[in-house]
């Protein structure tokens, strides 16, 4: 069994094998276990929690994603040179007001 890095918690390999004959002595509390057949990572286990937070990060990459897709679609009939002489433009509004702010 090969250990495998990871962030926070230990992760180890096993062969596919040992998987199918001894599951429950395979997986500990929390661990996450990578299943290995003929040397060739193939399949993890890993806790329910671990499964949560997978979906959370999933749900919320896929939220991320809609929200660039509903700003490329708002701005698809756009001239750049024209985004990018409107975006100096309010730039250059808010840094006036920002020091006129300090000034007062």
């Amino acid at each position: 069994m090969a250990a495998e890095p990871s962030i926070g918690r230990a992760t180890r390999t096993v062969d596919a094998e040992a998987v199918r004959q001894a599951l429950p002595s395979v997986v500990q509390d929390g661990e996450r276990v990578v299943v290995e057949e003929n040397g060739v990572a193939i399949a993890a286990l890993v806790s329910l929690e671990d499964l949560r937070q997978l979906r959370r990060l999933d749900s919320r990459r896929e939220a991320f994603f809609a929200t660039l897709e509903r700003i490329g679609a708002a701005f698809a009939g756009e001239d750049p040179e024209e985004s990018d002489r409107i975006s100096a433009l309010a730039v250059q509004e808010v840094r006036e007001q920002m020091r006129r702010e300090r000034e007062a």
